[in-house]
């Protein structure tokens, strides 16, 4: 992921929309979902500063992560 962003950011000019757009509509969606899960397995096991976590929750941007799904998973 980091990658891709430096590429995204620092190399625009050599970029295949083709791909950007394959790894936005179809790839983005289950990294946001594993990444959801993480968070919440890393919390549940005490892994991950709940207070940490809290400050996120309230964070703009953020705004894409899907929280109460995290919360639910949780509990």
């Amino acid at each position: 992921m980091k990658d891709f962003r430096n590429r995204v950011a620092h190399d625009y000019v050599n970029l295949n929309m083709f791909v950007i757009c394959d790894v936005i509509m179809d790839k983005l969606p289950s990294i946001l979902e594993n990444l959801e899960d993480l968070v919440a397995t890393e919390i549940s096991n005490k892994n991950f500063i709940l207070e940490e976590y809290q400050v996120c929750i309230r964070n703009r941007f953020y705004k894409h992560v899907k929280f109460d799904k995290i919360n639910f998973k949780i509990r």
